[in-house]
């Protein structure tokens, strides 16, 4: 948990750089200061606004305008229409948590979840409004998804946290 909560924090760190023309040396300035905290090998490669870092335990982020869907995200959970812009996967219990901006509300983001994560097998088990905010969550056989929606300087983003209890 530990690790998870460096590599958010340092990610926001990188993110506000890149956009200040991080070189090189930035980006081996960052690599070498993850590695002493985390006691492990660390990859970080910063090229114009996007970041990818990869830890020698499987830890694995990626963000910035246009990020890809991992090719072994689960295809039984919905993806809303948008841009991806981070992606973070964890060995950890195999998960995935995904960010992505799109140009629909919160009510219906909401309500396109509530309808397809059933259609998939998910059984949902929380749904919250919360104004600018909802939650919907659900489980499937060792399974959990969470999908948190908000709205950011006018625009929605979607957080889908998907991870796999049983390991």
């Amino acid at each position: 948990m530990k690790k998870t909560i460096l590599l958010s924090i340092t990610l926001i760190f990188v993110l506000g750089l890149t956009g200040c023309g991080v070189d090189n040396y930035m980006e081996n300035k960052v690599e070498n200061e993850m590695e002493k905290s985390l006691g492990q090998n660390v990859e970080v490669d910063m090229d114009g606004g996007e970041i990818k870092i990869e830890t020698e335990d499987g830890i694995m982020i990626e963000a910035g305008e246009n990020v890809d869907l991992p090719s072994d995200f689960p295809e039984d959970v919905y993806v809303v229409e948008g841009t991806v812009k981070s992606v973070m996967k964890n060995p950890v219990g195999e998960g995935y948590s995904i960010t992505i901006e799109t140009d629909k509300n919160v009510e219906d983001v909401k309500n396109i979840y509530t309808e397809k994560l059933p259609e998939d097998g998910w059984v949902l088990n929380a749904q919250m409004n919360l104004g600018e905010m909802a939650v919907v969550s659900g489980t499937k056989e060792t399974s959990s998804v969470s999908v948190s929606i908000s709205i950011q300087d006018e625009m929605t983003f979607v957080v889908l946290t998907v991870m796999n209890e049983g390991v």
